[in-house]
């Protein structure tokens, strides 16, 4: 609390007569009152009445301080009511403000450089076969995601299904497929001498995407060439993350 005393406090003993101005009264706090129209208050917005200042400075004088509140029913905030001077400060426009807090939405949405996930899709897929040594659709139907490119313009598919290789042994490999294309090569997760079931997990990591643009992945497999091989009907899962 701000206090108004004299800069000469007495030190004299009181007297009597209490008519009379004593070194007590001189020493004691003064009791002030500010009226409205007193005070010159510079408002370029016009967001303050005189009520407003005037009730304000009442409250002021109840808590018996010197700072002012002034109340606002519009907008305190308003560049009309607030200057200052940026020189030797980097300012920021706006613009570029919110062009950052658009790109920070539209990464966060997609997944954007981190582990968002982005599509997946699982299925219980019928027993397939093959014996090309080429990547083929497991089940082009149903056995697909798709997805937004995030703003990386990469993603990681991975593709987890149980193989099962021909009764004479030999090898499974897995793929990625759009349309007719490999873009996740073949990569083998199977080979033995003698038939083996086994569930199996291939990830790929794919990149170059246009960030933004619709993409459909199929999972796909192929065999060694030699033997049959292929998928069981077990359910298979396929997920797309962006990386």
């Amino acid at each position: 609390m701000t206090q108004i005393k004299h800069a000469k406090v007495s030190a004299v003993p009181d007297g009597t007569d209490t008519s009379q101005v004593r070194p007590s009264d001189w020493n004691d706090e003064h009791d002030v009152a500010i009226d409205a129209g007193d005070v010159a208050i510079a408002d370029a917005g016009s967001h303050f009445t005189a009520t407003d200042v005037e009730g304000a400075l009442q409250e002021l004088g109840a808590a018996g301080g010197l700072s002012a509140h002034l109340a606002d029913t519009t907008d305190a905030h308003d560049a009309s009511a607030i200057s200052f001077d940026p020189s030797g400060l980097a300012v920021i426009a706006g613009t570029d403000v919110q062009t950052a807090l658009e790109e920070l939405d539209a990464a966060v949405d997609a997944g954007g450089g981190g582990a968002g996930l982005l599509a997946s899709v699982q299925y219980n897929l019928g027993g397939t076969t093959q014996t090309s040594a080429a990547a083929a659709d497991i089940d082009a139907t149903n056995f697909k995601v798709t997805f937004t490119a995030p703003a990386s313009g990469a993603v990681l598919v991975t593709v987890n299904v149980e193989i099962v290789n021909g009764a004479g042994g030999g090898g499974v490999a897995l793929a990625v497929r759009e349309g007719s294309s490999t873009v996740g090569a073949l990569a083998h997760c199977l080979f033995a001498s003698s038939q083996v079931t086994v569930r199996v997990s291939c990830s790929w990591k794919i990149t170059g995407l246009t960030p933004g643009n619709s993409y459909t992945y199929k999972g796909a497999y192929g065999s060694d060439g030699f033997n049959t091989g292929g998928v069981t009907g077990q359910p298979g899962t396929m997920t797309v993350v962006a990386a």
